[in-house]
This record gives structure tokens, sequence and C-alpha cells, in this order.
């Protein structure tokens, strides 16, 4: 069960690891709350957590799942899926900019985001094929040959250096 877990549509992530569980909620009506549950217990194909609630674990394929069929912090019939990151997660450190004017620079394990009214630092991981800013947003992640660009609804983020932003009249 250690690793990266995302619900459908990448709503919300469980990472487990050997003495701790966290789920991040990126809901749309997400109070920006990060739960965290250190009581884990398994028996059989179940998994039960004191907070989270009790999931079945199941395997098709080569897709292992985790179906919340008790609810606690996550919602009865909630589905996990464990992945496995597209990219390595130093592949995104850089200055990431949008055609907006806003920017991302990520540093090892801190963002630095920027927008014209305000700066946010955040700490991030990788699950999948996305990038989370937890209790922030999230961003999909996109390769295309040698190119990444990082996705958030309509706005698009692409790596860029410091002579291509000013070039390009970008902060």
């Amino acid at each position: 069960l250690i690793g990266v877990w995302h619900s459908e549509k990448s709503q919300q992530v469980l990472l487990i690891n050997s003495d701790m569980s966290s789920r991040y909620n990126f809901g749309p009506n997400s109070s920006g709350m990060d739960d965290h549950d250190y009581h884990m217990e398994i028996n059989g194909d179940i998994v039960s957590y004191s907070r989270l609630g009790k999931f079945q674990i199941a395997r098709t394929d080569d897709t292992l799942s985790l179906s919340c069929i008790e609810t606690g912090k996550v919602e009865k019939g909630t589905v996990f899926v464990k992945v496995e990151n597209i990219i390595a997660k130093e592949n995104l450190n850089g200055d990431w900019y949008n055609a907006t004017g806003n920017s991302l620079q990520i540093i090892d394990d801190e963002i630095h985001l920027n927008n014209k009214s305000k700066a946010i630092y955040r700490q991030w991981f990788v699950a999948g094929d996305t990038l989370y800013i937890p209790s922030f947003r999230n961003f999909k992640i996109v390769l295309n040959g040698h190119t990444i660009k990082l996705l958030d609804g309509d706005e698009e983020y692409v790596r860029l250096s410091a002579d291509d932003a000013l070039a390009a009249d970008l902060p």
C-alpha cells in the first residue's frame, strides 16, 4: 500500500507510508485541509484508518485500487488508484511561465508561485501525471517528446530560460 494514490479527476490524493497516511483534497469546494491518519489496520483485503475510513483493496490487471466502503474523512464510493510518476520530480526544476505573465519557480522541494498581486511559497509533490501543491492547486503534467507543459484548466505553463522570458517580455 505504500505509495501515492489518487482519485478520479485527481480531486483527492492519498500518500501512504509505513507509519502515516495523508489525504489532500483539491476539489472546488475544498477547505484546503490536509488530513493525517496515524492508525491503520489491515484485515485480508480491507484496510481501515481511524479517521479516513475503511477501504477495499482490489487488483484488476495491472491496476491496484482502494475503494472506500465505510465513510470517514473520505466519502463512501471514492476510488483511489495507485500511480507511478510519468516524470522524475527533479526534471520539473526551473522557471515556468504562462501567457498572462504568471510564473512558477520550482526549486527542489519548494515552489514559488508568482502572479501580479502575490507570491506564494509551497511544498509540492508529483503523483502520476499531476503536480500537486497541497492545500492550493494542482497542474496536469503533459509530455510531448522533450517538451514539458504544466496545465491548470486553460492556463498553460512552459519552462523558459531567463533570456527567453525577457525576449517574450515576461517577468
